[in-house]
């Protein structure tokens, strides 16, 4: 009775927070209008922060898939609750890839973090200072900082090796005298 009782208040949570996106974003945002249809007088060109999205930036990723394991809790199926953790994996995949690049390029002003995800960090900073000791503490950021330095050093190294390969590449295909210059000259009509 108890798996019942949880699995139907995650589904329960599930249609409401599906509701309150639907009627935030509409038909428009709902079938991803706005990755298919250029212009800039169909659709809006702001963000509307109402409905769950004034708490979650992301809520189809958060409370999307609590249906899934809602139902997986009330018939107490692992295949269920696996194909719920893959499907919400697929979905965060989807929007770090896809829509979040997307919705930057075409609306520039995203809210970097939402208001649950920035109240949750400071509870957590505020336990973290009250349960670990102040010199452990001093350590990791000492860690960090030194960490972060190095990782720095390597990235510009990489980033200098690139571009003496790309200069190395470059010099050789645009020089008339190399072989490789001529061989795709030659292919050319």
């Amino acid at each position: 009775m108890f798996f019942l009782f949880q699995g139907l208040c995650l589904l329960l949570l599930n249609v409401w927070s599906l509701w309150s996106m639907y009627t935030t974003v509409g038909d428009f945002g709902w079938f991803f209008g706005d990755f298919f249809i250029d212009t800039a007088e169909v659709y809006r060109t702001d963000l509307r922060y109402t409905g769950i999205y004034r708490f979650l930036n992301n809520p189809d990723c958060v409370t999307g898939c609590a249906g899934f394991y809602g139902a997986a809790l009330m018939i107490q199926s692992w295949d269920l609750f696996w194909l719920a953790l893959v499907s919400q994996i697929m979905n965060i995949l989807f929007l770090v890839f896809v829509e979040a690049p997307h919705m930057q390029r075409l609306y520039d002003m995203r809210r970097k973090e939402d208001p649950v995800s920035r109240e949750l960090k400071s509870i957590a900073n505020l336990a973290i200072k009250k349960i670990v000791p102040n010199t452990l503490q001093d350590d990791v950021r000492k860690l960090k900082t030194k960490l972060k330095s190095k990782y720095q050093v390597k990235v510009d190294e990489v980033k200098e090796d690139i571009k003496r390969q790309l200069h190395k590449v470059h010099t050789k295909v645009s020089n008339p005298d190399h072989a490789a210059y001529s061989a795709l000259r030659k292919k050319l009509p």
